[in-house]
C-alpha cells in the first residue's frame, strides 16, 4: 500500500494522521521543523504548561448539527458551527474541559462583562453617550446590503471593510469609541483595512443594529451569552500532547527535520528530506502559505500584510493578585496590552503561583510609547498590569519569557484571500493533494475548524 504523506504542524494535520494510522493507512507525518501543533501546542515552562496567550475552546452552537464531515465546506464562512459537537466530542477524547467564567472586557476605565466576544451587552444600558447611539441606530436601514443579517452569504460582503459595517451596524458613535481604537490595538491597522466578513479573525463583534437598539435601551436584547470551555489543567496545548503520545502509541512515523523539497513526477509524488526520497500516493500540506507556494513551485508571492504580538508569559504569587481576573480584553486605547489571561484562574484552579501571559502588538505599542524600545516593552507593560489592578506592583510578575512574533496573523484582506485562491488554483484537478487549515482561506484556521479538516481528510483518504 501507497504510503501517505502529511506535511506541515498544523493540528488538522495531527489529527488526520491519527485517524488514518488507526484505519490503517501507512501515513508519514512530516512537520518541516516546526512544533507540532503550531500555535495550540503552546510550551512548557519550567515543567508548566503556558498557552501561547489566550486558547479557549467553543463547544457553544446554535445552529443545527451535523456528523457528516463530507459536507463541512471552508469556502463557506463559519461552516464549523455546525460542526460544534462533533469537534467538542473529539476534544474531550484526550482533554478534559469545564465551562470558563465570562470574559471581561476594560472599557471605560472599568471591567465589565464581555462585550466583545461572550454577548454580555449589559455595559451598554449606562453607556455615557447612549442616547447619541440610540438615535444613530434608529436611522439603520434595516435592509441595508451591509445589514449584519448578510454577512455570512450577501455578496455586499465580499469586499466590504469592517469600518463600512460597523458604521452601518453599530453607528458612528460606538464604531469610532470602542471598535476602531481596540481593530488598531489588535491588528495594528485601521478597519477600514480588513474585511468585515471576517471581523472575528481580530476579536472584533458585528452586532445587529436592533440588538444594540434594545442593549443600550436597558431592554432584553435576546442574545445568550457566548460560553468559552478550557481545559481543567489550564494549559490548551495538552490536546497536542494527547495527540502526540496516541500517534506514537499508533506507529505513525514522524520526522521534524526540514523538508528539502517537493516533486511531481509522472511516477507520482516524491518528497525529499535528509538526503532520502520518499513516494507517496498523496500529500496534504499545512504549512504557511508561502511555504507552500515554495513546495508546490509556485512563483514566490509578496506576503500579505500582517500583524504581529508580543507575549509574555510568567508567574504572579497569589498574595499578589488582589482581584480576580480570568481574561481581561483591554479595550480602552491607553493602554498597549490587549489582553491579560490568568490560565489558572479561567480553569477554576488557585495555586500559591498563577500562570499569566500578556499580550499587545508590538507596532501599537510603538505608536503609545514612542520613546520605548518595542523590542523591550516589560517596564511599561507591567506597569500598565499594575494599573489594570491585575497585579499590586510591576515587580508582582516574575517573566518567564517574552516573544515577539513579526507578521503573526495574516490580516483579513484581500490580498491575503489571493493567497490561498493561488495555492487552490496551483493543485486544482490534482487529487493526490489536499490543503488544510490557513491555506483554505480566511477564518478556517480555528481549532475547531481544524479539527473538522482532519477528520473529513482521513475519511476521503481512508
Amino acid at each position: 500500500m501507497s504510503e501517505t504523506l502529511l506535511i506541515g504542524n498544523n493540528l488538522a494535520l495531527l489529527v488526520a494522521a491519527l485517524q488514518l494510522a488507526e484505519r490503517g493507512r501507512p501515513v508519514r507525518l512530516l512537520l518541516d521543523g516546526k512544533p507540532a501543533g503550531g500555535h495550540f501546542a503552546g510550551m512548557r515552562l519550567d515543567g508548566q504548561g503556558f498557552d501561547i496567550g489566550m486558547v479557549l475552546f467553543e463547544h457553544d452552537s446554535r445552529v443545527p448539527q451535523s456528523a457528516d464531515v463530507q459536507g463541512y465546506d471552508p469556502a463557506r464562512r463559519n461552516d464549523c458551527a455546525r460542526f460544534t459537537a462533533l469537534a467538542g466530542d473529539y476534544l474531550e477524547r484526550f482533554v478534559a474541559t469545564l465551562d470558563v467564567p465570562t470574559p471581561q472586557v476594560h472599557s471605560g476605565g472599568a471591567r465589565h462583562p464581555d462585550f466583545i466576544m461572550a454577548n454580555r451587552l449589559e455595559r451598554f444600558a449606562d453607556w455615557p453617550e447612549a442616547g447619541k447611539v440610540l438615535d444613530e441606530l434608529a436611522q439603520v436601514d434595516s435592509h441595508h446590503p451591509l445589514h449584519a443579517a448578510g454577512k455570512i452569504t450577501h455578496p455586499a460582503y465580499d469586499r466590504a471593510s469592517y469600518a463600512e459595517a460597523s458604521l452601518v451596524n453599530h453607528g458612528a458613535t460606538l464604531h469610532r469609541q470602542v471598535f476602531e481604537p481596540l481593530c488598531e490595538k489588535i491588528l495594528g491597522v485601521p478597519s477600514a483595512q480588513i474585511l468585515a466578513r471576517y471581523h472575528r479573525l481580530g476579536w472584533l463583534p458585528l452586532y445587529y443594529p436592533q440588538t444594540l437598539s434594545k442593549a443600550f435601551a436597558g431592554e432584553d436584547h435576546g442574545l445568550p451569552e457566548y460560553r468559552f470551555r478550557a481545559a481543567r489543567e489550564g494549559y490548551s496545548g495538552a490536546l497536542v500532547e494527547g495527540l502526540l503520545e496516541a500517534l506514537q502509541a499508533s506507529g505513525v512515523s514522524i520526522d521534524a527535520a526540514p523538508l528539502e523539497g517537493l516533486e511531481r513526477t509522472p511516477e507520482g509524488l516524491v518528497a525529499r528530506l535528509a538526503g532520502q526520497s520518499m513516494a507517496a500516493d498523496r500529500v496534504a500540506l499545512g504549512v504557511a502559505p508561502q511555504r507552500a507556494a515554495e513546495l508546490l513551485g509556485q512563483p514566490a508571492a509578496e506576503p500579505p500584510p500582517a500583524a504581529s504580538v508580543s507575549l509574555v508569559l510568567g508567574r504572579v504569587a497569589r498574595e499578589h493578585l488582589p482581584q480576580k481576573t480570568t481574561c481581561l480584553l483591554v479595550a480602552d486605547a491607553q493602554f498597549a496590552l490587549f489582553r491579560v489571561t490568568d490560565h489558572d484562574a479561567v480553569a477554576g484552579l488557585d495555586p500559591q503561583w498563577h500562570r499569566v501571559s500578556l499580550e499587545c502588538n508590538p507596532d501599537y505599542f510603538s505608536r503609545r510609547y514612542p520613546a520605548a524600545d518595542a523590542g523591550h516593552p516589560l517596564p511599561q507593560l507591567l506597569g500598565e498590569l499594575a494599573e489594570l489592578g491585575v497585579i499590586r506592583h510591576p515587580d508582582d510578575f516574575v517573566v518567564l519569557r517574552h516573544l515577539q512574533a513579526r507578521n503573526a496573523l495574516a490580516l483579513p484582506n484581500a490580498a491575503a484571500q489571493e493567497v490561498c485562491a493561488s495555492l487552490q488554483r496551483a493543485i486544482a484537478g490534482d487529487a493526490r493533494f489536499a490543503l488544510t487549515g490557513s491555506l483554505l482561506g480566511l477564518g478556517v484556521a480555528s481549532l475547531n475548524d481544524q479539527i473538522i479538516q482532519g477528520l473529513k481528510l482521513a475519511e476521503q483518504w481512508s
